[in-house]
């Protein structure tokens, strides 16, 4: 994780494959769906005075399936999406200590 702001916190992807089970049940926690989170990095901020998490979401075609990015071989869409976040990530066994790089 880099080093977290009073307005910002930033979960790299180093964190999110060393911790990617106990960021699932947060995230589903959060009303997103894992399987959908692209696992690059996602950012825990504020907005609109309440917290917010912003990540990268995989873009689907009319059947469900990941789209492939047009402008890069072998890579999948994405999107940024932000969703209210309703439950901390220290709830999940999550501090910044364990998700530092």
């Amino acid at each position: 994780m880099e080093p977290a702001s009073p307005q910002r916190t930033v979960v790299t992807a180093a964190d999110m494959e060393r911790r990617w089970e106990a960021l699932c049940s947060w995230a589903v926690a959060n009303g997103l769906d894992p399987r959908q989170i692209a696992r690059d990095s996602l950012v825990i901020c504020r907005h609109g005075g309440r917290p917010a998490i912003e990540y990268r979401a995989f873009v689907l075609d009319e059947l469900g399936r990941n789209r492939l990015d047009p402008r890069h071989d072998y890579r999948c869409l994405t999107t940024t999406r932000t969703a209210r976040m309703t439950r901390a990530l220290t709830e999940y066994g999550l501090t910044p200590d364990q998700l530092g790089t």
